[in-house]
This record gives structure tokens, sequence and C-alpha cells, in this order.
């Protein structure tokens, strides 16, 4: 996984029409294969999918204290099954533990 600096017009383009949301200067930017940009910083991820209308806005993730977890998700299409999160360390590790369960099974 390739991480990068902050990515001042990926970060403008994240918070197209909003008020009062940033995206922290120390955020971890990872653009995945599958051409989504995730940017990171201590467990909240803005997400921006490559269809993403230019006048929407990123979508949030809270609680996401694994980034490679995350990035692994949605590079293969698993992070569409899933909810946002609240900040709900608990309620992310379930779903966590439920998708890892999920493909153990459909691996036997």
């Amino acid at each position: 996984m390739n991480y990068l600096p902050f990515q001042s017009e990926i970060a403008e383009r994240m918070l197209i029409n909003t008020e009062n949301e940033h995206i922290h200067p120390e955020s971890v930017f990872v653009h995945t294969a599958n051409g989504y940009w995730l940017a990171w910083h201590d467990g909240t991820a803005a997400l921006l999918a490559p269809e993403t209308p230019p006048d929407i806005p990123c979508f949030w993730v809270e609680g996401a204290h694994d980034l490679e977890e995350l990035v692994a998700m949605v590079e293969n299409g698993d992070f569409d099954e899933l909810e946002e999160f609240d900040g709900d360390d608990d309620a992310w590790y379930q779903a966590l533990h439920e998708h890892a369960h999920e493909h153990d099974k459909e691996a036997h």
C-alpha cells in the first residue's frame, strides 16, 4: 500500500459543498487500486468513490482504526456491505469480525 502525504486538491474535492468540515493536516492519503481516495487520521477516514458526482462530498467513516483493513475492504468491494460508523469501536470491530467470518465460510 502506498501512503501519500496530505493531498490538497483531493482534500478540497472531498469537502466540496460542506461547511465546518475539514481533513486533518496530518492525514495519510491512499489512492486505492479501484480508484477510491481515502484520507485517514486517528480512526477517521474520508472516503471518495471514483464515481462520486463533482458536487457531492466524501463519505465519512469513524472508528476505522485499521487503515489497511479499510483499504482492503474498499478494494475488494466489501466496504459497500458495511454501514457508516459513528465512532462506536465495538460496532466497527463487530462488523470487521462478521466480514472476516463470511469470507472464511466462502473459502470452505
